[in-house]
């Protein structure tokens, strides 16, 4: 740590990153917080995030005129100076991670550095958790997907049953039932298999593709 660097001592210093406009994940009151980098489009945050370049404002008092909403959100609530760090990765930048002090002053080189790596940390997390939620979504959808045509198979078995045809015939019953109706297949396919829906006799032989 830099000799002349206070905002690191333990009970001076608290963080904030907001992703993309997401809720903020921070211990810095919410008032602040959406004022420096969201609501109003401005502030050292969201400066950060558009430019992908690192904001220090060492003094928060002396940005009034640039940024009067942050200034005075920030000053109600104790913030003496607040430096911004893009959360960046491959030339992709997700957002900014915020730190807010209640003393004035600059970072050195040294805090530079370690606040840039807790940003790349924190970065790398974040978009390994939203690489996780996709998988999940992806594997859900294929799911999804595979039920649906396990439910339309089991329909197909009973209608070629119920009506003594076969199965790419009891197939396009089925899916002329649903289009006629304005209905998804799924949803007619369970209720065929349901017995709580019994398709007509005597559907045209072909359907419109």
């Amino acid at each position: 740590m830099g000799k002349t660097n206070r905002q690191w001592s333990p009970g001076r210093t608290v963080f904030s990153f907001r992703v993309d406009h997401d809720t903020p994940v921070d211990d810095v009151p919410r008032d602040v917080v959406d004022r420096a980098a969201g609501q109003i489009g401005m502030g050292p945050c969201v400066e950060a995030y558009r430019t992908g370049k690192p904001v220090s404002v060492d003094k928060i008092a002396d940005v009034h005129d640039r940024w009067p909403v942050f200034e005075r959100a920030a000053m109600a609530q104790g913030f003496r100076s607040m430096h911004a760090f893009p959360m960046r990765l491959r030339g992709q930048t997700i957002g900014a991670m915020n730190l807010f002090s209640y003393a004035e002053g600059d970072l050195d080189s040294d805090d530079i550095a370690i606040a840039q790596a807790l940003t790349d940390v924190a970065t790398i997390g974040v978009l390994q958790q939203r690489t996780i939620e996709e998988h999940k979504n992806v594997t859900q959808q294929l799911q999804q997907a595979l039920d649906s045509r396990v439910v339309v198979e089991q329909a197909e078995g009973v209608i070629a049953a119920q009506q003594g045809v076969d199965m790419s015939r009891a197939f396009t019953i089925l899916r002329t039932y649903a289009r006629s109706h304005q209905t998804k297949l799924g949803d007619v396919a369970r209720r065929v298999v349901d017995r709580t829906l019994v398709l007509p006799q005597g559907a045209p032989p072909t359907d419109s593709p």
